[in-house]
């Protein structure tokens, strides 16, 4: 299905824009430039490589797993820097930091299975590992904090009008109170009077 998808943009990458091809398949090209529209793809290869890793070398050493899982994220970070495939800047750094934060995990982790492991060693890689992933996780939620906080500004007005039929909405509520009271008291005593009449008759 993936090979299909990259054949079908292949033979209409010049025409990605179009509608039909939009409704269709922007899952796979969405966020990146036009002349790399297959670099979904190339995440999925690496994805599909360090599962293949896991999985097929799971009676392998533990040394050579990450050594190979090392290779492919190193091998994916050039191509990130080389290419810079994404449409937003930002985008493009993130993915470097998320590349070189997953090296840094996989290769404490080689050296962890490599040296003696003594309680110094294994509170020091374990430290590097962590914070590496702490480290993207933070500047990903400021960054995130950040680009919404520049999307409300962009979208004051909208927010203004929102704010006004809000407070539109409130003035009616509050003036139809009274009158379903007024309306109550009435039917309410309307069934006095006639009680009372019955009574009288």
């Amino acid at each position: 299905m993936p090979l299909f998808v990259l054949i079908k943009l292949k033979r209409n990458k010049d025409s990605l824009n179009s509608e039909e091809l939009r409704s269709k398949y922007t899952f796979f090209s969405k966020g990146y430039i036009s002349k790399s529209y297959y670099w979904g793809f190339i995440i999925l290869i690496r994805k599909y490589l360090l599962l293949a890793i896991v999985i097929f070398g799971a009676n392998w050493p533990v040394t050579l797993q990450v050594y190979l899982s090392l290779y492919v994220i190193l091998f994916s970070y050039i191509l990130q820097a080389k290419h810079k495939p994404y449409i937003n800047d930002l985008l493009n750094r993130f993915e470097v930091k998320g590349l070189i934060c997953a090296g840094i995990f996989n290769f404490t982790g080689f050296y962890y299975y490599s040296i003696d492991r003594t309680p110094f060693w294994t509170f020091v890689f374990v430290a590097i590992s962590i914070s590496s992933q702490c480290y993207f996780l933070v500047t990903w939620g400021l960054e995130f904090v950040k680009t919404q906080k520049n999307l409300l500004k962009r979208n004051r007005k909208i927010m203004r009008l929102y704010r006004s039929i809000i407070k539109i909405m409130k003035k009616v509520c509050k003036k139809r109170k009274p009158r379903e009271i007024e309306m109550v008291t009435s039917v309410e005593t309307d069934r006095n009077v006639k009680k009372r009449r019955n009574l009288t008759s």
